[in-house]
């Protein structure tokens, strides 16, 4: 069972772990600000010495681990999830644009025509009761904005035009709406947007799920480096699974790939194939500056056992920059 620690208790417990702080104050000052179980127990695996925690019978660190080292890790993680979540948002516009002006294109710009179940394509009765659904929630908020006394764009639209065209409306969309509305397109307008990235339609779909699960992590500020997701990216007749070919990424028994399926490095792989060649360009440069920085702040353990957790292989900077 756990018991509550006063912030210096924590100080002494993690000393207890082994952890070295020649300046508690500080320490009391950041546990004050961002909680103990945010800032320590999300990392201390990194730090955990297997073989002398069994013998003592409770969580010890590596010999002459800093307390400074693991808070060290934890800003390194909120600055890979607002570096990630920046890039997400840049590809999130990107889609949003392509869907827009795709559908636009086949169903007008009128709200009360185009969102029509006609429109639209399901598979079975489950499917056409999901799609219903997704309708009538955006529907919904088109009725919220507008009785909403703060001006929006929606209100403004209906307002002075009397319909609200997709561009405008479908920046309301959660992105989790967003990937409904993509899944429930008809098959050529799917294929025409998946074409704006040089994707099938399948693929699209796929790297879009995995965005969603990252925007979700990123957008909520939780742990984020070591994250797996429960899905699996779809690779097949990608750029992604000629690399992992070509750089002789390691598989598993199953014939899976043993990373950048649904690791932090997937998401990596889906920028290198979707974001602009230059916005790619300085998130990656961003990434390996940020990393050599970090790296040397650490003592006990190294920048290479952060980015195994994250899902790097050991060629990571080749297939990158490939």
């Amino acid at each position: 069972m756990k018991i509550f620690f006063t912030y210096e208790q924590q100080v002494e417990h993690l000393k207890k772990k082994g952890f070295i702080i020649s300046d508690p104050d500080s320490v009391i000052e950041i546990l004050r600000k961002e909680n103990y179980y945010n800032v320590i127990n999300a990392y201390l695996e990194l730090f955990i010495d297997k073989k002398q925690s069994k013998i003592n019978k409770y969580d010890t660190v590596k010999k002459n681990a800093r307390i400074e080292e693991i808070i060290t890790v934890y800003k390194l993680d909120i600055f890979l999830r607002n570096l990630f979540l920046k890039n997400i948002l840049i590809l999130e516009n990107n889609i949003r644009t392509a869907i827009a002006h795709e559908f636009s294109k086949a169903h007008g710009i009128y709200h009360d025509e185009y969102l029509i179940i006609d429109n639209f394509y399901y598979k079975n009765d489950n499917e056409q009761k999901q799609l219903e659904d997704l309708i009538s929630s955006i529907k919904n908020e088109i009725n919220h904005k507008t009785m909403r006394e703060k001006d929006n764009i929606v209100k403004h639209y209906l307002n002075k035009h009397e319909h609200i065209p997709l561009w405008v409306l479908i920046n309301i969309f959660t992105f989790g709406n967003l990937s409904k509305f993509y899944y429930f397109l008809k098959t050529e307008e799917k294929k025409d947007i998946a074409r704006y990235f040089d994707l099938n339609a399948p693929n699209f779909k796929s790297f879009m799920s995995i965005l969603s699960l990252y925007r979700n992590i990123c957008a909520h500020s939780e742990r984020f480096f070591c994250e797996k997701v429960h899905k699996n990216i779809n690779i097949q007749n990608t750029k992604i699974e000629t690399y992992y070919k070509d750089f002789n990424i390691q598989k598993e028994s199953n014939g899976n790939y043993e990373q950048g399926l649904n690791d932090v490095f997937s998401l990596i792989m889906i920028f290198k194939l979707m974001l602009p060649s230059n916005n790619f360009k300085i998130f990656t440069e961003t990434l390996v500056s940020y990393f050599d920085d970090i790296n040397k702040c650490l003592i006990t353990i190294t920048i290479k056992d952060i980015q195994k957790k994250m899902g790097f292989p050991e060629n990571w900077k080749e297939i990158i920059n490939s």
